[in-house]
């Protein structure tokens, strides 16, 4: 148990990275020109809802007075980020590694250890089949010492590979917890009287008197060294497991640094865009801030709470100044052996923060790649629209109905038409043609769009949205729609 506590105090600190690291990608310490981490993450945010309070009141001028003030604080938070992030990223690719190894040596040891087990089988039957209890053939004697000799080299093998795995996993402290330094100083040593007694027993078992006693105390010799390799082995694929799930933790956070990077990034960009996309953009990131979040609290504990993307923000600001962040630590207790080198290409890719919604989950924190999801409850249930011939020609003599493709007049956002109140799911159907024809016989239907083949949206290839009379429609080129509807010329 005190090597297991050992092993836990260790593990709850992830040493991702040394300090030479650290220094290699940012000084990433609490105090900077401009103020701390966390006083430069409070104030940005705090414009963002200066800018937030602006929108409420239609205040124009007082939106682009807010994120102006914003602007340079918002595009080195996001360089941040990204740094901290190669960190991570950097750090997960190296324990992922690390891990891998170990299980292969793991699996080296427990293939040994068949070995020995096999040896021990192979006596057993020879010795269960002499048919004299007391006196042994010649010929026996020379089998019986030849199967010896084969189970003291398997345990000469298992006795190397732990000196190998001793050495590789080098961290001081962890041979405790491992079994490893136990092994080394204890069992090795046992393996060496083993040597000698193995070599007493040949003698002895020249005497045909003394054979059989002499067999069974080297089989509960070697039986005592299975005992203790299975220990060894179920010690260290505990360490393995508990390896995996703090991988898991740093992936997490990794996940949680591309999306600070991201949303930095986003709010830097409104600077530089008209004030009609710069309201969609601000009200965008001021949902992302009240986006649920379940990460661990990035000090030297793994402690996995839930929390808003705001309190995320500034709590991962507030470890870093205190220097309490595990990507700070220059252990590598970790996940052992030498660190990844510095001078190596970066995994990282900045992220294309262009189509950034709120709904969209990580796929791969290294290449920066997400996976838009639709919100929940979209699309909604299909709505039947009576297809007969008559109510078609009813819907078609209401007027006249014009077609536009590359342009998706219902769906004027990522997310939308799902957001948009009044708009009408129809369901998969077979094309454009059929969707008309679904509007048409709608009579509160007046426009349409059709997903032809646009995978921005996974699942919407194929999609019929329509709108009514009063619904905003979206006259925009987008590729891989079809869209149309009742007097609708297209400007």
């Amino acid at each position: 148990m005190a090597g297991l506590h050992g092993f836990h105090c260790i593990s709850a600190r992830l040493a991702a990275v040394l300090c030479l690291c650290i220094a290699a990608v940012w000084p990433l310490r609490a105090q900077e020109s401009g103020g701390s981490y966390l006083e430069r993450t409070t104030a940005a945010l705090a414009q963002l809802d200066a800018a937030e309070r602006a929108l409420a009141a239609g205040d124009t001028g007082g939106i682009r007075g807010a994120l102006d003030r914003m602007g340079a604080t918002a595009g080195d938070l996001s360089s941040k980020a990204l740094r901290f992030r190669e960190v991570a990223n950097r750090e997960f690719a190296r324990c992922g590694d690390r891990v891998q190894e170990l299980e292969r040596r793991i699996g080296d040891i427990k293939t040994e250890q068949g070995r020995v087990q096999a040896e021990i089988k192979s006596l057993e039957a020879t010795l269960a089949g002499a048919t004299e209890r007391e006196r042994l053939s010649a010929q026996q004697l020379v089998e019986i010492n030849r199967r010896m000799a084969n189970a003291h080299a398997a345990l000469e093998e298992r006795r190397r590979k732990l000196d190998e795995l001793n050495s590789w996993w080098w961290v001081p402290g962890y041979g405790a917890y491992l079994g490893i330094r136990t092994l080394a100083d204890h069992d090795i040593e046992e393996a060496n009287s083993l040597s000698h007694a193995l070599n007493d027993e040949r003698a002895r078992l020249s005497e045909a008197g003394q054979a059989r006693a002499a067999a069974d105390r080297l089989m509960r010799q070697l039986q005592g060294q299975i005992t203790v390799n299975n220990g060894t082995t179920d010690t260290l694929n505990a360490m393995s497991r508990q390896s995996v799930a703090h991988i898991a933790e740093l992936r997490q956070t990794a996940s949680f640094l591309t999306t600070a990077e991201a949303f930095w990034s986003k709010a830097s960009t409104l600077l530089q865009i008209g004030v009609e996309r710069r309201d969609q953009d601000l009200r965008l990131l001021l949902s992302l801030l009240d986006e649920d979040l379940t990460l661990d609290d990035f000090s030297e504990e793994f402690r996995p709470s839930s929390g808003k993307m705001r309190e995320a923000l500034l709590a991962f600001a507030k470890s870093v100044d205190s220097g309490s962040n595990y990507l700070l630590d220059s252990s590598t207790d970790y996940c052992g052996g030498p660190p990844r080198a510095v001078g190596g290409p970066d995994l990282s890719t900045r992220c294309n923060v262009s189509q950034i919604t709120r709904y969209f989950e990580i796929v791969d924190p290294v290449r920066c790649s997400f996976r838009y999801v639709n919100p929940p409850g979209c699309p909604p249930s299909q709505k039947v629209v009576d297809q007969s011939p008559a109510a078609l020609q009813a819907g078609r003599n209401r007027g006249d109905w014009t077609r536009t493709p590359a342009q998706n007049w219902v769906g004027r956002a990522s997310t939308s038409p799902c957001e948009l109140k009044g708009s009408i799911y129809y369901g998969k159907l077979a094309g454009p043609d059929q969707c008309e024809a679904v509007c048409q016989g709608d009579p509160v239907c007046t426009a349409w769009t059709y997903n032809i083949r646009n995978a921005f949206m996974p699942g919407s290839i194929g999609q019929c949205w329509g709108a009514p009379a009063a619904f905003e429609l979206n006259k925009r080129p987008w590729e891989g729609f079809e869209s149309g509807g009742l007097g609708q010329r297209n400007p």
